[in-house]
């Protein structure tokens, strides 16, 4: 028989190892940025390359140049068979690598760039830096060629017609973390890049938003819960380019 202290011993251990359960820690769901960029009429991307840019701890810069230079943007390639690219070429072997080294300094200000996901306008695609100065205009078009991220750490939300919107993992950043106090970006629009009709013939940048900065750039206290960053009626921009005109910018942090 089992003594009464036995069995005491026992039914105290049966009743310890009942109640000892595994507490599992809730997972938090990381912090999230989201911008909400509104334009004066409905996003036209037939026409335009419309494209969110942070910067690298600083300000992200534009071609100083641009009336005369276009923009070059990692992950396009602004030639191949176009004039341009072609007369740069038949210049010399050199031609083009100078070029570029000459007017893309900025590029070192850029750390992401977010775009539309190739063909529809309810998803997203980022690319992470930082970018070199390229010596090639191939190898401008590798920087993000093979690197784009589609959905995952960039998610719609809400976009509409007028509006990009959507939400970004804060650590996805290349200088992301939950700790980042600021955020210093540039919503840019472009005439659409095409290789065949890519000249000097014209201005690739848009003027639109900022005088003839055509960069809408802004700080975000990052851990401002919302804020409205920009306004503008657009008053001065040719109604064509309305699709190029930023009216309002909206930032929020989410969880």
């Amino acid at each position: 028989m089992i003594s009464l202290k036995k069995l005491f011993c026992l039914l105290t251990i049966l009743l310890l190892s009942s109640c000892a359960k595994t507490v599992t820690p809730p997972i938090e769901s990381p912090f999230k940025l989201k911008f909400s960029i509104t334009f004066k009429s409905a996003i036209n991307t037939n026409l335009y390359d419309y494209i969110f840019i942070v910067g690298n701890n600083q300000f992200p810069q534009r071609n100083p140049n641009y009336l005369s230079v276009p923009m070059y943007i990692p992950g396009y390639r602004p030639g191949e068979i176009s004039e341009h690219e072609i007369q740069l070429r038949k210049d010399g072997a050199s031609k083009e690598s100078d070029h570029l080294a000459a007017n893309t300094a900025y590029l070192n200000s850029w750390s992401d760039i977010i775009t539309f996901a190739p063909g529809t306008t309810s998803s997203y695609q980022k690319c992470t830096g930082p970018f070199p100065t390229p010596n090639s205009f191939l190898s401008l078009l590798q920087q993000c060629e093979s690197s784009w991220s589609i959905g995952n750490n960039v998610l719609n939300s809400g976009t509409n017609s007028r509006t990009m919107s959507f939400e970004i993992v804060i650590s996805s950043l290349l200088n992301g973390s939950n700790e980042l106090s600021q955020l210093q970006f540039a919503v840019l629009t472009v005439d659409k890049i095409s290789p065949e009709k890519f000249t000097f013939s014209k201005p690739t940048l848009v003027d639109f938003a900022s005088g003839d900065e055509g960069v809408s750039q802004a700080t975000v206290q990052t851990k401002t819960s919302s804020i409205q960053l920009y306004s503008s009626s657009c008053s001065q921009v040719d109604p064509q380019k309305h699709a190029a005109c930023i009216s309002e910018i909206n930032y929020i942090r989410t969880r």
